[in-house]
Formats: structure tokens, C-alpha cells, sequence
């Protein structure tokens, strides 16, 4: 199957692999993990109603892009997204490894425990990234190859306002 019509030619053969209902590895696989957790981010912990039509202005196109956003409304549109936490967790934490946060302070930021941020710290130290949904996403803290994404210079923009109180 290709997405004639809405603007992009790569073959969409992975309608079946899709949940009947919207779910972080569903999105991720419509519009690609940066988006889905730019989306996870923005929305976290909430329902999120997915149009059966949009156009530009719409605020989801304005978030990924009306390409992205049009692939998800040909699956998911008319339907409720109940937008996970974790992946918007996991790239607050790692936001703050990458500004040497402490982990406690970390751990209170995000709501989740000690344990957690350094398990996280630790899993892409030894793979050279992490686990966010179903998906493994290469990250690295430190070295000259630690370049931000999409989504993390999103989510940079967003949170570095939160900590100087602004």
C-alpha cells in the first residue's frame, strides 16, 4: 500500500502491523519516534482526540507536521489517543544527564525514583542509547557525537524555561 494522495510516496505496508487503536508504537511507526514523543511530551497523561481532518494551523500540525499528521489521521483519525508518560519521562531525564543534573534532583523532577535515572544512565552508557516505548533510540550524554534531535532540541526549548522559572 503507498500513501498516494496525502503527500508522500514510501511504501506504508506496516498498516497491519498497526493496533487498532492508537498506541505510542502505533504513532511511532506512522510518524517516526522523534514526532510521536514530541507528541508524548506536549500531551502526556492525557486523551488526545486525533482529527479526521486538519490542515496547517492545526496545533498537532504545527507540533509534527502536516505530512506526519496527515499519516496519522489516515489510520487514527476520529479516535482518542491516551498519550503515555514514559517516553516524555525518559527524554526529561535525559535532558538532565546531559546538564549533569544530580540523579536525586532528577528523580524528584520526573516523579520516578533514583534507581530509575541511573538505570536509564546506565542502559545508554552500555548500548549507546535506550529503550523508550518499543522502540531503542540512540542517544549519547557525553563525547563530540552528542547531537540533539528533532526532539530533543524540542523538549530542550521546552523544559530549559521550566528550571529558570520564566
Amino acid at each position: 500500500m503507498t500513501g498516494q494522495g496525502h503527500g508522500f510516496e514510501e511504501n506504508l505496508d506496516i498498516y497491519g502491523d498497526l493496533s487498532d487503536t492508537p498506541n505510542f508504537s502505533g504513532v511511532a511507526q506512522l510518524v517516526g519516534l522523534d514526532k510521536a514523543a514530541k507528541i508524548s511530551l506536549a500531551d502526556h497523561g492525557r486523551s488526545l482526540f486525533i482529527p479526521k481532518n486538519a490542515r496547517l494551523g492545526h496545533r498537532l500540525a504545527d507540533l509534527i507536521g502536516l505530512s506526519a499528521l496527515q499519516r496519522l489521521m489516515s489510520v487514527y483519525g476520529g479516535m482518542n489517543y491516551e498519550v503515555p508518560t514514559i517516553p516524555a519521562q525518559c527524554a526529561k531525564i535525559i535532558i538532565g544527564l546531559r546538564q549533569k543534573t544530580s540523579h536525586c534532583q532528577l528523580a524528584n523532577e520526573t516523579f520516578t525514583s533514583r534507581r530509575k535515572v541511573i538505570r536509564l544512565k546506565n542502559e545508554i552508557a552500555r548500548h549507546g542509547g535506550a529503550m523508550i516505548g518499543d522502540f531503542f533510540y540512540p542517544i549519547e550524554i557525553d563525547g563530540p557525537n552528542a547531537a540533539f534531535s528533532e526532539c530533543e532540541l524540542y523538549l530542550n526549548n521546552r523544559y530549559a524555561r521550566g528550571k529558570t522559572g520564566t
